[in-house]
């Protein structure tokens, strides 16, 4: 006889048979929220989900890793499964990237991101660089998150030239934003063109950031 987990998983797997890509996240939440709830549940529907076939159920799960990245007590464990996410993320739905966003930020503030060298990479930075040509719901998800993720060291292994590739990026956001959102692109702008150089050896941006060295 299984578990209850076993049975939300299956009762998830049902509806997923049945709607497929249209699942819609409404449908399925109730039950994926129970079943991380259940010891090892979110693990599981990690293991089962993080490629993303139905942008319901990723979206979902992508939120559920954020709400447990927030909360302290559970922001350790999540810290591996939002890695393990981000690195077999095969969806580039808006929403569930701007999830894992959260997700990073909420443990950066838990301090439970883990050592730099366990950050998948190059899957990282594919992440962000893709989320900057993205919907700018994502783009602004990225420019936020992206300074803390240089400055702790979890974006050291950028080459120059991927480094110079996302300044290009940043400077093309830059042109039209205005207000708070302008402020986060200055911000990551500053942080990737840290990367240039070993003491942070950048030149000022008449714009309002920092031109590589």
């Amino acid at each position: 006889m299984g578990t209850r987990l076993d049975e939300l998983l299956a009762r998830l797997d049902a509806v997923v048979a049945r709607d497929g890509d249209g699942t819609d996240a409404g449908d399925v939440f109730d039950v994926m929220e129970a079943a991380a709830g259940e010891d090892g549940g979110l693990r599981r529907l990690v293991a089962n989900h993080r490629a993303g076939g139905s942008p319901g159920v990723l979206q979902t799960l992508t939120f559920l890793l954020a709400r447990a990245a927030e909360l302290e007590a559970t922001a350790a464990e999540a810290a591996a499964l939002v890695w393990d996410t981000l690195a077999g993320l095969r969806s580039g739905d808006p929403w569930a990237r701007a999830n894992l966003c959260t997700a990073l930020g909420y443990l950066r503030m838990n301090d439970a991101l883990g050592p730099a060298e366990g950050a998948p990479w190059p899957a990282l930075w594919s992440f962000l660089a893709e989320g900057l040509d993205g919907p700018w719901m994502i783009q602004e998800a990225v420019s936020v998150v992206l300074p803390e993720l240089a400055r702790t060291g979890f974006l050291g292994r950028a080459t120059p030239d991927e480094c110079t590739h996302m300044l290009g990026q940043l400077d093309r956001l830059m042109d039209d934003a205005t207000g708070y959102k302008r402020q986060d692109l200055v911000d990551a702008r500053d942080a990737i063109a840290a990367l240039g150089g070993p003491s942070g050896g950048g030149t000022p941006d008449p714009r309002g950031g920092t031109l590589p060295p």
